[in-house]
């Protein structure tokens, strides 16, 4: 309970973004003044080696999707020195402090997508009203940014640009003798015009707009005015035969399973995915949801939870099948019982291992896991075989223990330390990416070590309890 969990350790890449977003509606220049400021910032922080920025397009947190809007804008950084954890941590939390002082912008920090994993943190959200949802989502996203640990917190039911609805009314079409696709289509070609025809110049078509410049709309009221029809040589306006009112549109409405959802997501700082997610848990307990919305947990946790049970259902299949390996060559099944204590001797190395070096439990340390059930037998095996031997040449079972111990001592410390030995190089974490490979060798060697020692002390006394023949 006190080592933490999560599903992939966090590596250092070298490489990193932060996802810039301003208000709605912002012109393409301002995000790009935005973003100069944040490149200044960039170029005068010790350890980055290049940097370069995207205007009006940006990656969506934690994924390879790309979203495109005048407001939005993109900083990739990469640093000079890619395999350094504690360089990447340190410029990232700088970063983000400075970023937070320039005004009216919001940053959020990504990491490139790896092995297609979604968002450590998400929070989904169903429900049929969208405005529910928006406002659902906007409470739990306030929320999740005061849990310790969930940082660059955003919401898929962002605001989208501002907009004119324009509505027709079709009793007052006909009352004019007008077709609504006439007026649409008039309407459009005013304000848009129309593309008669293409410039071509090898493989390149350009288009030919052509537009009237005798209107120009600058506010609602002019939009009214504007002539969509005659009749009997009277101009109609816009505004006699639709209504006009200034919105705000959703930027895209998200489905899971077919419902209608949103995501609250996040990264985590400082903090491993299990203890951030029984905090999110007892957040979604005591919140007051209206009727028709549900909330549920996703992201890397529900990948985390089904990866975890994958994985115990791999290492109770390993064990099983040493089991009937062992029963058929010692022809018992007593003994080769007795030789499975060591794998759970060996998750008490394991343990220790992992608090004395700071990791937490992972699909990686859980692979680690599943290999140390083969290993960690073997010390078993050499031992309770020379025991047996003695036995059968007719020594007494005591002496058999003591004899077996100090004769198959320097084997089981020989193969211990050649194994230890030749994962040392990967337990030190030595280059790029070594986050990932350290805690499977961490795990092997724990567990190993542990086990051997407590082989020695723990398998012969239970053998004695055990074997109840002379």
């Amino acid at each position: 309970g006190f080592l933490g969990a999560e599903l992939i350790p966090q590596f250092s890449q070298g490489e990193f973004s932060f996802n810039v977003h301003l208000p709605e509606g912002s012109p393409l220049e301002k995000t790009d003044a935005k973003l100069a400021e944040m490149e200044e910032i960039v170029g005068n922080t010790p350890g980055v080696e290049s940097y370069f920025t995207s205007v009006g397009v940006a990656s969506r947190l934690g994924t390879n999707a790309k979203s495109k809007d005048k407001n939005i804008g993109q900083l990739n950084i990469v640093l000079s020195e890619k395999g350094d954890p504690a360089l990447e941590e340190r410029v990232i939390q700088s970063l983000r402090a400075r970023f937070a002082r320039i005004e009216g912008m919001d940053s959020k920090f990504a990491r490139p997508a790896y092995f297609s994993l979604q968002t450590p943190v998400e929070v989904e959200i169903y429900g049929y009203n969208l405005e529910t949802l928006r406002r659902v989502a906007e409470q739990f996203e306030r929320e999740l940014a005061l849990i310790p640990g969930v940082k660059d917190v955003k919401t898929s039911m962002e605001t989208g640009n501002p907009e004119l609805n324009v509505v027709f009314d079709r009793e007052r079409l006909s009352s004019f003798g007008l077709s609504l696709n006439d007026v649409a289509n008039q309407l459009k070609t005013k304000i848009q015009g129309e593309v008669p025809t293409r410039f071509k110049e090898r493989e390149i078509q350009v288009d030919i707009r052509v537009r009237t410049t005798a209107w120009q709309a600058e506010s609602v009221g002019e939009l009214r005015s504007l002539v969509v029809g005659e009749r009997e040589g009277t101009p109609i306006s816009l505004g006699t035969v639709a209504n006009i009112d200034v919105a705000r549109g959703l930027s895209q409405i998200t489905r899971i399973s077919q419902q209608r959802a949103a995501v609250v997501s996040g990264n985590l700082s400082g903090r491993d995915l299990a203890s951030v997610s029984t905090d999110i848990e007892a957040l979604i307990s005591q919140m007051a949801l209206p009727t028709g919305v549900t909330v549920e947990q996703g992201g890397q946790n529900e990948e985390l939870a089904r990866s975890f049970r994958s994985l115990v259902f791999a290492l109770l299949l390993a064990v099983f099948l040493v089991y009937l390996v062992m029963a058929a060559q010692f022809e018992s099944f007593i003994h080769p019982f007795i030789i499975l204590f060591t794998v759970p001797l060996g998750a008490i190395g394991v343990i220790w291992t992992l608090l004395a070096t700071g990791q937490s439990l992972n699909v990686v340390v859980f692979i680690g896991a599943i290999m140390l059930a083969g290993i960690v037998v073997n010390n078993g095996i050499v031992l309770i075989d020379y025991i047996n031997r003695l036995r059968r040449s007719g020594m007494e079972k005591m002496k058999a223990l003591r004899e077996a111990g100090k004769v198959r001592l320097r084997p089981i410390v020989m193969t211990t330390l050649t194994t230890v030995l030749g994962l040392l190089p990967m337990a030190l974490g030595l280059g790029e990416g070594a986050e990932i490979r350290a805690p499977m060798a961490l795990t092997v060697i724990g567990g190993l070590l542990g086990a051997t020692v407590l082989t020695l002390l723990v398998i012969p006394a239970l053998y004695s309890l055990v074997d109840r023949g002379k």
